[in-house]
């Protein structure tokens, strides 16, 4: 027999959602940032996000935009 997990709804408050910690070398505008920051607006709606990032605003006001 198996056994059924149930899954809370993820609209849960900003507090019980599970957490996701972003780490960029560079902050500035390049490949790898420009992924993340095109990533930030999807996981945020699910997840707490945090970016550490060195450096630049590129990713600060991309994780600002996108609530992170």
């Amino acid at each position: 027999m198996r056994s059924v997990t149930r899954v809370q709804p993820l609209s849960q408050s900003r507090a019980d959602r599970p957490r996701i910690l972003l780490v960029i070398t560079l902050g500035e505008v390049g490949g790898a940032q420009a992924y993340v920051a095109s990533l930030l607006p999807a996981l945020t709606e699910d997840f707490d996000v945090t970016v550490a990032a060195h450096g630049g605003e590129f990713l600060r006001a991309a994780a600002a935009t996108a609530g992170a």
